[in-house]
């Protein structure tokens, strides 16, 4: 939309100098059909700009709902880890015969998933995927502070 903006701003600015030699040389008709484009240009701005902001309003309510979710996901995912090491506690006290029992309940777990949902990893590589997914979201919120802060110079040095 913003490129589009531009564009239009600047082919505005191209017919007036095409208008101005159009005249020069007594070409009248011609100027009158750039200046009909200028008129359509200067009517068609308003509805852009207004679209424009209406996609920023929507963009930035959008990010605040993604914001509040990976806040979220954030605290379920501690939440997570401290019950994972609660029950790895656990596991850790049991006798192997109960150790081993644990195990085979794990592995036939993944055997269900897998036949019934097609979901083709084991119950670590389902938690190494997850822990990657992670650290792309942080390393995307890490990108927006980094943003935000380059943004918030940049306004301070004017």
């Amino acid at each position: 939309m913003k490129i589009q903006i531009a564009r239009l701003n600047s082919e505005f600015d191209e017919l007036g100098a095409k208008v101005k030699f159009a005249l020069g040389q007594g070409r009248d008709d011609l100027a009158e059909a750039a200046i009909a484009r200028q008129t359509d240009i200067e009517d068609l701005m308003p509805v852009l700009q207004s679209t424009l902001h209406e996609h920023q309003t929507k963009a930035n309510e959008l990010e605040s709902y993604v914001v509040a979710l990976n806040a979220k996901q954030r605290e379920l995912t501690q939440a997570l880890r401290e019950f994972a090491a609660s029950r790895q506690a656990e596991v850790g006290n049991l006798d192997g015969r109960q150790a081993a029992r644990v195990a085979d309940a794990e592995r036939a777990f993944g055997d269900v998933l897998v036949r019934q949902g097609g979901v083709e990893t084991s119950l670590n590589e389902t938690r190494q995927d997850a822990g990657k997914l992670r650290e792309l979201t942080e390393m995307q919120r890490q990108h927006r502070i980094a943003e935000r802060l380059a943004a918030a110079k940049a306004e301070q040095a004017q």
